[in-house]
């Protein structure tokens, strides 16, 4: 179950929000708290900062959770990146200076082109659930597959980050 974050949202608080390719994908152990915990760092080659800027064309995402000798951890609405896939994502980074994906799977968006059409910015949210209050009694959506048109996405960054301070 996840707090529902909306694009708006994601867009004024993120550290971070970049357009790229995922070049690799892999794990570390992190051995500093009671038991060793997996991390996915997944790599990805900078095609725009729309927000934020590095001093490479790479960024790596670090999830908790992973697969390390053996030893495997999932965190249900972690977003899962693949290598070779063009992605555009809201970062935020974590108390060490990690980038970390805001909103967990609602801030990666998969861009796939279209032959006859715009280029889609979808996302799964299909493995979490949303808890919302409506007439004083808690609701419960289950999350989808949704998409919309990339240029529809970045306007509204766009939008958002004009009056950010």
């Amino acid at each position: 179950m996840l707090v529902e974050v909306p694009v708006d949202d994601m867009a004024y608080v993120a550290d971070a929000i970049v357009i790229g390719r995922v070049s690799h994908v892999g794990t570390r152990l992190e051995l500093s708290g009671p038991e060793p915990m997996p991390f996915t760092v997944s790599t990805l080659t900078i095609e725009r900062w729309v927000l934020g800027s590095g001093a490479s064309d790479e960024v790596a995402i670090e999830e908790v959770g992973g697969h390390w000798q053996g030893l495997e951890v999932r965190v249900a609405g972690t977003p899962t990146y693949r290598a070779g896939e063009r992605v555009l994502v809201f970062l935020r980074k974590d108390d060490q200076g990690r980038y970390r994906t805001y909103g967990m799977a609602q801030g990666k968006f998969t861009l796939q082109a279209a032959v006859d059409g715009p280029t889609i910015a979808h996302r799964d949210l299909g493995e979490v659930s949303f808890a919302r209050w409506a007439n004083g009694q808690m609701e419960v959506d289950h999350g989808d597959v949704s998409a919309m048109p990339f240029y529809e996405l970045i306007g509204r960054i766009e939008q958002v980050l004009q009056v950010r301070p």
